[in-house]
C-alpha cells in the first residue's frame, strides 16, 4: 500500500480499518432498510388519501391492510 499511496500505514491501522462488518453493524443496516421501506409505504398510503391523513392514521391503515392480507391468505378472510 505504500507504494501506491507513499505513506506507510502500520499493522496495527491496517487491522483497524480492514476488518469486515460487525455483527452489530449488520442489524443496524438491516433495521435502517426496514425502516426506511415502512415509511415509504406509509408515506405512499398518506399521499393515496391525498395528504389528508397524518402519518400515524397511514401507519395504521398499513397495519390492518397487512393483517387483512394475512388472514386472506390463510383462507380466514373471505
Amino acid at each position: 500500500m505504500a507504494e501506491v499511496t507513499g505513506n506507510h500505514f502500520g499493522e496495527e491501522l491496517i487491522a483497524r480499518y480492514s476488518h469486515g462488518a460487525s455483527e452489530e453493524d449488520l442489524v443496524n443496516s438491516g433495521l435502517e432498510e426496514t425502516m426506511i421501506g415502512a415509511y415509504h409505504q406509509i408515506r405512499e398510503t398518506a399521499r393515496r388519501h391525498r395528504d389528508e391523513i397524518d402519518l400515524r392514521t397511514a401507519a395504521l391503515i398499513v397495519a390492518i391492510d397487512k393483517i387483512a392480507l394475512c388472514y386472506e391468505h390463510l383462507g380466514i378472510f373471505p
